[in-house]
């Protein structure tokens, strides 16, 4: 009985809240006074007119209480804090702490002395905000240069990506090659950034019509193959695969989403060493990042979307007895590889890669799909 009360309070309350906050401004949000120690203020024009979503229970106590620091629109945009309270708090201290400030300090008047170009480069060195950026950092910040806007604290704000969560630079860069992979970004204003809002996570559709989910097991290995090959620089590996970080829309457009945590390399082609990423029995998941560095090309992407999203042998948290369960009678009789493919792309065999593998499966989803 007290359960059942403390429940019914937290959803009266909620519903108070829904009718105090609902039109509420997002300019509330977006903690402009911190700036120039912020994400940007190009996009704050837009986001004034962008209305808040209370569409579900599950959102309406997310955007009332920021429980994730995300906040969904009506407008098919995402605003994201890019981390929780507490990473915000101690990157403002950090910030105070390099200033010679005490904790809790007035950002927004702070005039800052700091060589941030400098200090960027400095952290490209060490893994931060979950990226690892090899062999050459510094060809990274050349690139990421390229973003540079008219923003004159342009070098403060990429510094406080890579503090927090370096998945606005991510998306720019992959902005124009495999973007049908990832989310658009749309800009930034104060400490709130603005991305396409890519659909519900993949876990959703888990049981959907089995040949949808394999339109999506498709549109994963197409992106595992974009991320790998098509930037003309670099190459992204995904160190964070799981269903939560995969979107689907209403169309069944898929996309990967939350892109924080990366392994990223300088492509180069001069002499092409690839990396095969090693099953190991000790280990649900493991890769040597060490290894993913040195290699020209690495199939590391395969790996992880094989063996965490669509093998049957995929458990929980991840897509718990994979995308592809439950595979229809006719198509089992019709392709008796199917399922033999799909294993060895999670743990090749001799004289078989998972380069060649990923390709084989791509022709047959494609073939199945076509029928």
């Amino acid at each position: 009985m007290i359960k059942v009360s403390f429940s019914l309070v937290v959803v009266i309350v909620a519903i108070l809240i829904w009718f105090i906050r609902v039109d509420e401004p997002i300019s509330k949000h977006t903690d402009l006074e911190k700036c120039p120690f912020c994400y940007g203020r190009g996009y704050c024009k837009t986001m004034d007119s962008l209305r808040l979503r209370f569409e579900s229970f599950g959102e309406s106590v997310n955007n009332m209480f920021g429980v994730k620091n995300v906040l969904f629109t009506k407008d098919g945009v995402v605003l994201k804090k890019l981390g929780h309270d507490k990473e915000i708090d101690e990157l403002d201290a950090v910030i105070c702490t390099n200033h010679g400030l005490l904790r809790g300090c007035d950002l927004g008047s702070i005039q800052s002395t700091i060589d941030y170009r400098k200090a960027i480069r400095q952290l490209l060195k060490e893994f931060v905000a979950n990226i690892k950026v090899c062999p050459n950092p510094d060809l990274f910040l050349e690139h990421v240069e390229y973003l540079m806007d008219d923003d004159a604290d342009f070098y403060q704000k990429i510094w406080m990506f890579l503090m927090i969560n370096p998945e606005p630079i991510i998306l720019q860069l992959l902005d124009g090659t495999g973007k049908s992979a990832v989310p658009k970004y749309f800009g930034a204003c104060g400490r709130l950034v603005a991305v396409e809002d890519a659909g519900k996570p993949l876990n959703d559709f888990k049981d959907s019509r089995w040949l949808d989910r394999l339109n999506l097991a498709l549109q994963l290995l197409l992106a595992a193959k974009s991320l790998t090959e098509d930037h003309p620089y670099f190459r992204f590996y995904l160190t964070d695969v799981s269903p939560d970080n995969v979107a689907v829309d209403d169309n069944l457009n898929l996309k990967i989403i939350d892109l924080e945590n990366l392994i990223i390399v300088n492509k180069d082609e001069s002499g092409l060493k690839h990396h095969h990423s090693e099953v190991f029995n000790f280990d649900g998941f493991a890769y040597s990042e060490e290894e993913v560095c040195s290699s020209s090309i690495s199939d590391h992407n395969y790996y992880a979307i094989c063996k965490l999203l669509i093998s049957k042998k995929a458990e929980w948290p991840m897509m718990n007895g994979g995308l592809l369960h439950s595979i229809p009678q006719e198509i089992a009789t019709a392709h008796p590889e199917l399922e033999t493919m799909i294993q060895l792309c999670v743990e090749p065999v001799q004289n078989f890669t998972r380069f060649e593998v990923a390709d084989d499966l791509i022709d047959l989803f494609q073939d199945i799909l076509n029928q």
